[in-house]
């Protein structure tokens, strides 16, 4: 809503929340992929609506999710998904209708959202998405 309303947003590299868990919190009743739904019906609306085509870094479990939550006109505009993951390279993804290929991270271009949690992957991950020298927020939007 802040952002709908014309709010800024800001990279900050340091908690802002502290998360207190207990077992009646109301984040156990809902579900993690309506939470994706409304996440990715966001990025849509505010990213994605600009771009003709892109592309979805990780065809792991969240970047499926992400393609599966976006409307059929989006997922129409997906170019393909780039992984590291050398037995998912080379074979389409299929959802429904749609069939994306996937590929080798390193042919990925701009514009593309990843889906590959950061600091996950020993810095894999960080360091190859640096090797591109490409600008986040503009070239690439992180979605995780």
């Amino acid at each position: 809503a802040h952002v709908a309303g014309g709010g800024a947003l800001h990279r900050v590299d340091q908690p802002l929340v502290t998360y207190r868990y207990h077992a009646s919190a109301a984040t156990h009743s809902i579900p993690r992929r309506l939470v994706q739904r409304h996440r990715a019906a966001a990025l849509e609306a505010d990213v994605l609506r600009h771009w003709p085509a892109f592309s979805i870094w990780g065809c792991g479990r969240d970047g499926r999710e992400l393609f599966k939550a976006l409307s059929p006109a989006a997922r129409a505009r997906v170019a393909c998904f780039v992984d590291v993951d050398a037995k998912k390279i080379g074979v389409d993804y299929v959802y429904g209708e749609h069939r994306v290929a996937v590929e080798h991270w390193s042919r990925v271009r701009p514009p593309f959202v990843t889906c590959v949690a950061l600091e996950r992957t020993g810095g894999a991950f960080e360091a190859n998405l640096a090797s591109l020298n490409l600008a986040e927020g503009t070239d690439y939007f992180h979605f995780n």
